[in-house]
């Protein structure tokens, strides 16, 4: 978990814990945060069970039925036991393809080959550090 999704993570569980009953419209308004952070930040805190599921309710206005959730007692404690879980699978096969990536056909060699080509001068440097390379 990244340091601000942790961070994010208390502040929405800080903020709401009063309420008896919340929904992701309540962490947009009490917290300023857009539509899709607030239920990103929401969906996140249910999968780890920071916090947990009432129900649907109907709005009075509107009349559409929205989720409600309710924080959980232990819900900070389950937040830092989960903080240093890795919750993404590693993939190792891009990885090695990235390494490919930063050494873009490159090859290393021991010596390099300098036999018809060059300046005298770097010729003569290089036959003199052939023994230190050995």
């Amino acid at each position: 978990m990244k340091d601000s999704v942790y961070i994010r993570s208390i502040e929405v569980i800080t903020t709401i814990r009063d309420l008896d009953s919340f929904s992701v419209r309540h962490v947009e308004m009490m917290l300023g945060y857009e539509q899709r952070m607030a239920q990103i930040a929401v969906e996140s805190l249910l999968k780890i069970g920071c916090i947990k599921k009432v129900g649907k309710k109907k709005s009075k206005f509107s009349g559409i039925s929205a989720n409600h959730y309710k924080v959980d007692d232990m819900a900070i404690t389950r937040l830092k036991e989960a903080r240093g879980k890795v919750t993404e699978p590693i993939n190792t096969e891009k990885e090695a393809k990235d390494q490919e990536d930063i050494l873009c056909g490159m090859k290393i060699v021991k010596k390099a080959f300098i036999g018809e080509m060059g300046n005298q001068s770097i010729k003569h440097l290089d036959q003199l550090l052939a023994g230190v390379r050995a």
